[in-house]
C-alpha cells in the first residue's frame, strides 16, 4: 500500500466507517435504539370520576365557564376556548393529575402537552414543569422536567419522552411558570400519557394472604412465572393508596413488622423482572394484635338459688368469667337455658366427671370471691 493511500484511508469519516461496521455485522443504523410507545393509555374523560377507575384533579380550574381538570384528558385538542383545563386570571402556576386505578398502575415513558385553542396561545401556555408520578397521590417523584418552552402555536401539540422503569397509579404536569404575564393564566387543552410499546409485561401475583401477629403481618402468594422479585405495597385504608414498603423481596412470603398492634392493613404485591412491574395483586387484610395472656388466680363462685340453696364452686377466674358471659347473654336472650360447671377435685366415686347444672331461672343472685392460691 503507497503512502498517498494510506493518507486516504486515514481521512475517512467516522460517519462512513460506522456505517461500513453496521454493515459488516448485518446491524442498521437507521433502526438503532429505536423505542415504540403504545397509543395514549388515557381513556376520554367526561367527567372528573368517568371513566371510572381514572379520575381527573387539579390545583385549582376557573368555574365561571367550567374549564374543569377533566377537560385536558377528554381526548379532543382542538375544542375551541371552552374545551380546556383552566385556572382563574392571574394564576400562573398550578397542576393537573390523573389517578389511573390502584389495579391499574401505568409505567408512562412519553407524554403529550397541546396548547390552547385560543388566540395568543403561548400567552397562557406553559414554559416550565416537571412531570412527575407517584404510588399514593401524596409523595410525587420528578420524572421529568422542562424549561424555556416558548413559542406555542394555537393547539400545538409537543411530545416529551424519558426513562422510566416505575408503574405509578399518579401521574400530574405540575407548571411553575408560564409564557404570559401576571395578568394571564395557566391553560391547556390537552395532555396525553403514553407507554414504551416494546416492554414485556408480566403476571400479577394472585392468592395473597396476609396474617396478623403481635406487631407484625405474615404475607404469602403464589409465585409469578418469570418474576425475578416482588414490591410489597400497603395502606390503612381498603383499596388505597398503597405506599410501597419493601421492594426486592425474593421468595414468595414476607414478614411486615413496621405494624401497630390493632390496626388493620391492607396489603398489594407487585411482581417485577427487570423494569417491568406487574398490575397489583388481590388485596389481603390483617390486624396485629398482641397475645391474649389468660387471667391467673382462682375464685370462689358462690350461686344463690330461689330455694334459698347455696352452692360453692372452686374455680379459675376463666372459669368463672365464662360462667358470667354465660349468665349475661341469657339475660340478653341468647344461650342455653342451663350451664354446666366441673366440680373438679370435689368428684367422688369411680367417675371420670361430676358436672354441676344450674337452670338460669332459678339462680337470684351469684357471688365472685378471688384469691391468690399458696403456692407449693
Amino acid at each position: 500500500m503507497t503512502s498517498n493511500l494510506k493518507k486516504e484511508m486515514k481521512l475517512l469519516p467516522v460517519s462512513f466507517l460506522l456505517a461500513l461496521f453496521l454493515s459488516v455485522c448485518g446491524l442498521s443504523s437507521s433502526g438503532y435504539a429505536q423505542e415504540v410507545y403504545t397509543e395514549n393509555v388515557i381513556k376520554p374523560m367526561t367527567s372528573n370520576n368517568s371513566p371510572s377507575p381514572q379520575v381527573a384533579g387539579s390545583s385549582s380550574f376557573f368555574a365561571e365557564n367550567q374549564y374543569m381538570s377533566f377537560k385536558v384528558f377528554n381526548g379532543i385538542k382542538n375544542g375551541g376556548q371552552a374545551d380546556a383545563w383552566v385556572v382563574k386570571p392571574g394564576v400562573i402556576t398550578g397542576w393537573v393529575s390523573l389517578d389511573f386505578g390502584a389495579d391499574n398502575l401505568k409505567t408512562i415513558a412519553k407524554y403529550t402537552i397541546t396548547s390552547y385553542d385560543y388566540p395568543d396561545p403561548n400567552n397562557y401556555a406553559p414554559k416550565s414543569w416537571t412531570f412527575e408520578g407517584s404510588s399514593n397521590g401524596q409523595d410525587w417523584v420528578v420524572l421529568d422536567k422542562r424549561e424555556e418552552q416558548v413559542n406555542w402555536k394555537r393547539a400545538e401539540t409537543r411530545e416529551y419522552t424519558f426513562s422510566n422503569n416505575t408503574a405509578y397509579r399518579h401521574y400530574r404536569v405540575n407548571i411553575s411558570s408560564i409564557n404570559g404575564t401576571i395578568q394571564s393564566r395557566v391553560a391547556i387543552a390537552e395532555v396525553e400519557m403514553m407507554e414504551l410499546a416494546n416492554r414485556s409485561s408480566i403476571d400479577a401475583p394472585t392468592n395473597l394472604v396476609a396474617v396478623g401477629g403481635d406487631s407484625k403481618v405474615a404475607l404469602s402468594w403464589t409465585a409469578v412465572s418469570g418474576a425475578t422479585n416482588y414490591n410489597i405495597k400497603r395502606s390503612t385504608t381498603p383499596g388505597g393508596p398503597y405506599t410501597t414498603v419493601a421492594s426486592n423481596v425474593y421468595g414468595i412470603t414476607y414478614t411486615d413488622a413496621a405494624v401497630t398492634n390493632g390496626t388493620t392493613y391492607y396489603y398489594v404485591v407487585t411482581a417485577v423482572n427487570g423494569p417491568v412491574e406487574s398490575a397489583n395483586s388481590n388485596e389481603a387484610s390483617a390486624t396485629p394484635q398482641a397475645p391474649v395472656t389468660p387471667p391467673s388466680g382462682r375464685a370462689i363462685l358462690v350461686v344463690t338459688l330461689d330455694t334459698g340453696l347455696e352452692k360453692e364452686f372452686d374455680l379459675s377466674i376463666t372459669e368463672v368469667n365464662a360462667f358470667i358471659a354465660w349468665y349475661e347473654g341469657k339475660a340478653a336472650g341468647t344461650g342455653p337455658a342451663s350451664y354446666a360447671i366441673d366440680k373438679h377435685d370435689n368428684n367422688k366415686g369411680p367417675f371420670k366427671s361430676r358436672k354441676d347444672y344450674v337452670i338460669f331461672n332459678k339462680i337470684v343472685a351469684y357471688e365472685v370471691n378471688e384469691y391468690t392460691p399458696a403456692s407449693k
